[in-house]
């Protein structure tokens, strides 16, 4: 057990960190999509494999990241780069060029100039689009006052009888901006979600740890001042009344639940024993089960952006009694 310990603290540590800043994005979003743009700002690109795989089963629709795209059957989507626009010798051409090389999911970066002004070139080029048989799905804002720049592109779509061409935004977002996006109504259709997501910004780290509580059958713990454990093999049960979660259950391996069984849901799957791999699970299906507890636990929480309760976790008494023992 204690050679695997650094590989799973490192593997826990970043697949929670980031499917926790992802849900903060996907709850405050709402019914607009948030895609994983994280892969040049995480710390490595092995991090940048986990921060997708997180993503997704937070509830991003997809992720730019290709590699995690191949080996988690992720959706991979992208827009346009900066430098793409660049290297033509004026913005049409670029916008054309692309157009026609991904014509049916065509998201166009209209800011690398003036965005503005990007914006009319696209509406300059609607028949071109409409003639070839075109997608033009969206346009992506990737800089400056987001906030003013959509509402004025919005107008300019409009206008130029593009309706139902979408707004995409990046550029420093996470579910702050989305908050304060989403309170003053600005149209938005999509979120391309990076850096703060990919370093998990506000909060770096969490302070987990792996600590052995048995050994050949007899229970152990730490007694470290600050780092005390409960001791002993345990079972996690999440208790429910009238069908609703109440609270989550945390007792010695073996202890009857406090009420009756149908009201008791064991959280703990045994996935290993000695060599043997004893339970797997499809991405989409875990995926589902997290937005299935999410749908669950949120009324309880009376959960609001701003505001929330802490679900509970209760202790049996007879593992507070064996500590105390130990102690």
């Amino acid at each position: 057990a204690q050679l695997l310990e650094t590989l799973i603290l490192n593997t826990f540590h970043i697949e929670i960190l980031s499917v926790s800043k992802a849900i903060l994005s996907i709850l405050h979003a709402g019914d607009i999509s948030c895609i994983d743009f994280s892969a040049r700002r995480t710390h490595g690109i092995d991090a940048s494999l986990h921060v997708a795989r997180a993503s997704y089963i937070a509830g991003f629709k997809a992720t730019s990241n290709v590699l995690a795209g191949k080996l988690f059957g992720i959706p991979v989507t992208g827009t346009m780069a900066h430098s793409f626009v660049e290297i033509f010798s004026d913005e049409e051409t670029a916008f054309k060029t692309y157009a026609e090389t991904y014509p049916d999911n065509t998201i166009l970066l209209i800011d690398t100039y003036n965005t503005l002004e990007g914006a009319r070139k696209v509406v300059k080029l609607k028949d071109y689009f409409k003639e070839k048989g075109i997608k033009l799905k969206g346009v992506r804002i990737d800089s400056g006052d987001l906030e003013k720049l959509s509402i004025e592109v919005r107008k300019i779509l409009n206008k130029g009888s593009l309706k139902n061409t979408g707004i995409f935004l990046s550029s420093g977002i996470d579910e702050r901006v989305i908050l304060k996006l989403k309170e003053k109504e600005i149209p938005v259709d999509g979120f391309g979600i990076g850096t703060k997501l990919g370093v998990s910004v506000d909060q770096p780290y969490l302070d987990i740890a792996y600590k052995l509580v048995e050994y050949e059958g007899k229970p152990k713990a730490k007694l470290s001042p600050g780092k005390k454990f409960y001791p002993g093999a345990k079972d996690l049960y999440r208790i429910y009344k009238n069908a609703q979660p109440e609270y989550d259950w945390l007792c010695l391996k073996g202890e009857e639940p406090p009420v009756e069984k149908e009201n008791a849901k064991s959280l703990l799957i045994l996935a290993y024993k000695d060599t043997q791999k004893l339970y797997t699970e499809d991405l989409n299906k875990i995926r589902n089960r997290l937005k299935h507890q999410l749908n669950e636990i949120l009324p309880k929480l009376n959960y609001s952006p701003k505001t929330y309760k802490k679900f509970k976790i209760k202790i049996s008494s007879k593992l507070k009694q064996l500590l105390k023992q130990i102690v």
